[in-house]
């Protein structure tokens, strides 16, 4: 997890990849398959440019951008936006838990490697 830069700062989870590099980032499209947090088993679609991997059973979907941010897909079908590249201690807490309240997360980061 660290190469892909997720950390626990204070409780709270941040995606700050520091040795990623752009070579990573998929060529083509692909698909992710998972086990959700009900161990039902899942899959998400990747475009071109992304990454996929999971945290506490939920598919993270990563790309490259000129500004980070962090979109929250809830259960209800609503999103959640994040400005900036950590969650806040109440989403993390919620991700920790396992309990289905969140089904996806996309994360946008400007710190890649060339």
């Amino acid at each position: 997890m660290l190469e892909l830069g997720v950390q626990v700062v204070g409780a709270c989870v941040a995606f700050k990849p520091s040795v990623l590099r752009r070579t990573e980032f998929l060529g083509a499209p692909a698909t992710l398959h998972y086990f959700d947090t009900a161990g039902t088993g899942q899959e998400v679609r990747l475009q071109a440019g992304e990454l996929g991997f999971t945290y506490c059973q939920v598919p993270v979907v990563m790309a490259m951008a000129d500004k980070a941010s962090i979109t929250l897909h809830l259960n209800d079908g609503t999103t959640e936006l994040v400005a900036g590249n950590e969650l806040y201690a109440a989403q993390s807490e919620a991700l920790f838990k396992k309990n289905g309240h969140y089904v996806r997360i996309d994360v946008r980061t400007d710190r890649v490697m060339d």
